[in-house]
């Protein structure tokens, strides 16, 4: 007869199995014990490191994405190899310059087939002009340290340091998918995102701010507190 202990003993062997035996195998560990493991567990840790960033009068968005993280185990969908993206994958960004100078955007991505570490480009962009810039797809997409809410988003020619807080970074599967383009915008803060008053200072924003902004942003109703 079968006792407790050695049920438990051929279940727990038999998980160890199937970590060794490729992804696979690591998906199906996934999904039995309900985390993501290996390369898909280390960017699913980082996605909802950022996502807890997102928010709140200190994070991405500010109160304008407060409810953002209500949702947030909706957005993570990095549960395997399978979610990640492809090598030979690639996404566009478009930088969008509104303002009458050239400036510099600090693009900032994580792209799984390139490793599970952050990477980082500069692109220069004059005054009145849009960019396009072809890249590997990413998980995950921003201005400025993905992590560090404050960090420079955009040099402006001047010198004007311009911060990520409006700079909501976005993720594969919810903002984009491979493939897609994902959009940059400096310029005024014409709509007043936030709200501090002051529709004439200079901001940097995402595409992944506006979509929350708008109702049925992720397909999910208004996530917006307030």
């Amino acid at each position: 007869m079968n006792t407790p202990q050695r049920i438990l003993g051929v279940l727990v062997l038999g998980a160890f199995a199937l970590v060794g035996c490729g992804n696979q195998a690591g998906s199906l560990f996934s999904s039995l014990f309900g985390k993501p493991t290996g390369l898909a567990g280390e960017i699913a840790s980082k996605a909802s490191t950022i996502a807890n960033l997102i928010g709140g009068t200190d994070g991405y968005g500010g109160m304008a994405m407060n409810d953002y993280r209500s949702g947030m185990e909706d957005h993570m969908g990095f549960h395997s190899t399978s979610n990640l993206a492809g090598t030979g994958d690639h996404m566009t960004m478009m930088l969008h310059n509104n303002s009458s100078q050239t400036c510099t955007f600090h693009i900032q991505y994580l792209s799984s087939p390139l490793g599970s570490g952050e990477q980082a480009m500069d692109v220069t962009v004059p005054a009145g002009t849009t960019q396009t810039i072809n890249m590997p797809c990413s998980e995950i997409v921003g201005l400025g340290d993905l992590t560090n809410v404050g960090d420079s988003a955009v040099s402006m020619m001047d010198g004007t340091m311009i911060d990520n807080r409006m700079c909501v970074p976005g993720f594969m599967g919810t903002d984009y998918h491979c493939g897609d383009t994902f959009n940059c915008y400096v310029g005024h803060d014409t709509n007043d995102l936030n709200g501090n008053g002051d529709t004439h200072e200079m901001m940097a924003f995402t595409q992944a701010m506006q979509m929350h902004m708008n109702e049925g942003g992720h397909g999910m109703g208004s996530m917006m507190g307030g």
